[in-house]
């Protein structure tokens, strides 16, 4: 019975040592950054903008912004704890937005921090900002939400329920290292003082090169995820439109070897249902015209963003990739020359199964 109160003892004595050995941080003291923004500074700096929250009591958050001027984010938070007198912890990082000039110029300076260091999650999300990001952080758009978690709500409504894919630090890193693929982000705006999400950037390798505005935005994702949302208005005749939600969708990627350059069918099916029309009873007619006409349309929109893509030598899609995964001896170089020519082809098959009969 001694020997076993003698034991509780010495480990009772060893936690308490331990305890007094780990780092403390009071939350008062310690700047917990939730999102970042990056800008072009003079010559080859930037301008690094720190959001991060202030809590004044019960229920009352602020946030509080700072910025410092340098050649990298870690010199420049070196910077803002010198001034601020607080350590900075990166491991509460949510989002990163980097300025639409600054991406011009390639990001994988700009994101070098966030990919080395391990306490930066993997799914931090980052966006391209059409304007200044310090400017977009500094802006109050709203007063009830902590700034940080008001954006990935944003975010991450706009993936759940709307057309943006998804993309994160994760997403971009694959396609920045990859071969036979290029990265996209979220392009989002400061519009009449509000947040927006205004479409999507394309790039070259680490360089912002395009955007996709919110219509094409909607046909790309079908291109690149299955989806069971989002919804689409297409004209029925003249006058008359419908929205149509879709159910389910999916997409399938061949390739052939038949001619000297590879050739890309792309078999897309979608599943929808009517949610409106503009004042018009649908007969079993019409459903199967329209879904004649919405397969075409999306035929139309999507051989176009992509005979546009191979103009610009971009492939967002990964379709290099895909043809290299079915390539022995898949060579990169022979691929950029063969990509602004190759014949991609787009087969859609619409299929209507509710018409939302009128009450």
């Amino acid at each position: 019975m001694k020997r076993f109160a003698l034991i509780v003892i010495v480990i009772f004595i060893t936690i308490v040592a331990l305890i007094g050995c780990v780092n403390k941080s009071i939350i008062d003291r310690v700047s917990i950054p939730l999102v970042i923004g990056l800008d072009k500074g003079p010559e080859t700096t930037m301008i690094l903008t720190i959001s991060k929250p202030q809590y004044k009591g019960k229920d009352t958050i602020t946030n509080v912004e700072a910025t410092a001027v340098s050649q990298t984010i870690i010199n420049a938070g070196g910077i803002l704890l010198e001034e601020e007198n607080m350590p900075i912890l990166s491991g509460k990082l949510s989002v990163l937005l980097c300025s639409r000039q600054l991406a011009k110029e390639g990001l994988e300076k700009a994101i070098d921090m966030t990919l080395r260091n391990p306490r930066v999650s993997k799914r931090l999300q980052i966006a391209v900002v059409d304007g200044q990001a310090k400017e977009l952080l500094e802006a109050k758009y709203n007063h009830s939400v902590e700034k940080g978690n008001y954006l990935i709500q944003q975010f991450n409504s706009n993936l759940k329920e709307g057309h943006l894919p998804r993309t994160n630090l994760h997403t971009f890193e694959y396609a920045l290292l990859g071969k036979g693929i290029d990265p996209y982000l979220p392009l989002v705006k400061l519009e009449e003082g509000k947040f927006k999400i205004t479409g999507l950037a394309l790039f070259q390798k680490d360089k912002y090169v395009d955007s996709l505005n919110n219509k094409e935005l909607k046909f790309f994702k079908l291109l690149v995820e299955k989806k069971n949302h989002g919804t689409y208005e297409t004209k029925l005749k003249k006058d008359v439109y419908v929205s149509v939600q879709n159910e389910q969708s999916s997409f399938r990627y061949k390739v052939s070897f038949n001619t000297v350059n590879p050739e890309i069918d792309i078999q897309l099916k979608m599943e929808g249902s009517i949610l409106e029309s503009t004042g018009f009873e649908i007969t079993d007619n019409d459903r199967q015209h329209l879904e004649a006409t919405f397969s075409k349309e999306i035929v139309n929109e999507g051989e176009n963003l992509i005979h546009r893509f191979q103009k610009l030598g971009i492939d967002p899609l990964g379709l290099g990739n895909f043809v290299r995964s079915r390539t022995r001896h898949w060579d990169e170089n022979i691929w950029e020359e063969q990509y602004p020519n190759i014949k991609i082809k787009i087969n859609a098959d619409v299929n209507l199964i509710g018409i939302g009969d009128r009450k």
